[in-house]
């Protein structure tokens, strides 16, 4: 298998994109409140599961580059750390309920 061609270079790199500002602004938006209020908590789930969506986009794109490349690898990367924001929201959240 070949590398794509630069359409899906390019739909890589735009997707890539916007979910790093998404999982940026997620914490940006949750640190201007400087609270813990309801607000602030929403806004960051909302934007983490924007940049969900793009990482899931991400992920199904670089696996059109062969199996052993780096951006194949580069595409499991935002897949991860969506994982793990969610995996700590939830120990949170259970660790809150005890």
């Amino acid at each position: 298998m070949s590398d794509p061609g630069d359409g899906t270079r390019l739909l890589l790199t735009v997707l890539f994109a916007l979910w790093l500002g998404a999982f940026g602004f997620a914490f940006l938006a949750h640190g201007l409140t400087f609270a813990a209020d309801a607000e602030s908590q929403s806004a960051f789930l909302g934007w983490q599961g924007i940049a969900g969506l793009f990482a899931v986009a991400v992920f199904g794109v670089s696996r059109q580059w062969p199996a052993s490349t780096t951006i194949r690898r580069l595409g499991l990367v935002p897949l991860m750390c969506a994982g793990m924001i969610w995996l700590g929201i939830i120990l949170i959240s259970m660790w809150k309920t005890v």
